[in-house]
């Protein structure tokens, strides 16, 4: 099924940019003309420890959409940070979040990062031991990302359909060792490549969604 393959490549965490909150999927390499030549194909993108995530492309992002600012009370210097927030704040795993606003650990600020490992009103947020230091302030300085800017893509979980989730399972959202993808063009076979070899079944989606 190799022939199916139409693009592959890596990215790094600080470049991408990814939902995994239901009914709200997308991702943005943060390179134009990467991810929205391919409407329509199946992207797959792996994680360092080969967990993945599938999805088909849908369409080209026409700008962010932030969600109003929620209060956070402190974030971690540390591996892995930990960002605290008000009660109330109705976050949940995989949404991508944005921040400004943070005065001391100022080295986030214009960052993106996607939620993880939720307790209690804390997230994981991956490697910030290298941050400019720890946030004890805090404030509204948390936005979720709707939808995906002009350089990113919304993702479905079938070919053809609507409902923008993405499928897999295990998949590190925070992986500081970064990702590689693989783009197929044919939407009705459902293929990806372990860690050794390709290998595919035919899946026949016409008319589902």
């Amino acid at each position: 099924m190799s022939d199916l393959l139409v693009a592959s490549g890596s990215v790094t965490l600080a470049n991408l940019r990814l939902s995994l909150a239901t009914g709200l999927a997308f991702v943005d390499f943060s390179i134009a003309g990467i991810l929205s030549q391919f409407l329509n194909c199946m992207l797959i993108l792996y994680d360092s420890a080969g967990a993945y995530l599938i999805g088909y492309i849908k369409a080209v992002g026409s700008g962010e959409r932030m969600a109003a600012a929620k209060t956070l009370t402190s974030i971690t210097k540390a591996n892995p940070g930990i960002v605290t927030y008000s009660a109330g704040h109705g976050y949940t795993d995989g949404e991508l979040i944005y921040f400004s606003g943070l005065t001391e650990m100022t080295s986030l600020n214009g960052k993106y990062r996607t939620l993880a490992n939720k307790v209690g009103n804390t997230f994981q947020l991956g490697n910030l031991s290298a941050e400019t230091a720890a946030e004890t302030t805090g404030g509204a300085c948390s936005e979720q990302v709707l939808t995906p800017g002009i350089t990113g893509v919304t993702i479905v979980s079938a070919a053809g359909g609507v409902t923008r989730n993405w499928l897999g399972d295990g998949f590190n959202p925070l992986d500081a060792n970064g990702y590689t993808y693989e783009i197929y063009a044919d939407q009705h076979f459902y293929a990806w490549r372990s860690r050794v070899n390709i290998w595919s079944r035919h899946a026949s989606l016409v008319g589902k969604q």
